[in-house]
């Protein structure tokens, strides 16, 4: 994975949280803040954690429609060989390999 990648994953975006959660526990522990200071800190680190996983949510969703396009452009460009490679696998499976699976259970039993 290149650098700088991880953090457009949805794995990226569960590492993102859970080292909001260490860091949080640990300047709980060690922080010299007050109770106010450090509920406002939470809070903070929170809605940063909640915008950030949104912005992923929405890198997310463009991504997919950006593939299904693509796809979709594919699929019209290449239908006709596509469906031609279908038919001949078809064909090979009627052909060849339906005939050698009998053949199989006809000297299996």
């Amino acid at each position: 994975m290149a650098i700088g990648t991880a953090s457009r994953t949805p794995r990226g975006a569960l590492l993102f949280a859970l080292g909001i959660g260490a860091g949080l526990a640990v300047g709980m522990l060690f922080g010299p803040k007050s109770g106010k200071e450090t509920r406002k800190a939470l809070s903070e680190s929170g809605q940063k954690g909640a915008e950030y996983l949104s912005q992923q949510g929405r890198h997310l969703a463009a991504s997919t429609g950006e593939i299904a396009a693509n796809v979709k452009d594919f699929w019209l460009a290449h239908r006709e060989e596509i469906q031609t490679f279908i038919s001949l696998g078809e064909r090979f499976y009627k052909e060849v390999m339906q005939p050698m699976s009998r053949a199989r259970a006809g000297n299996a039993g």
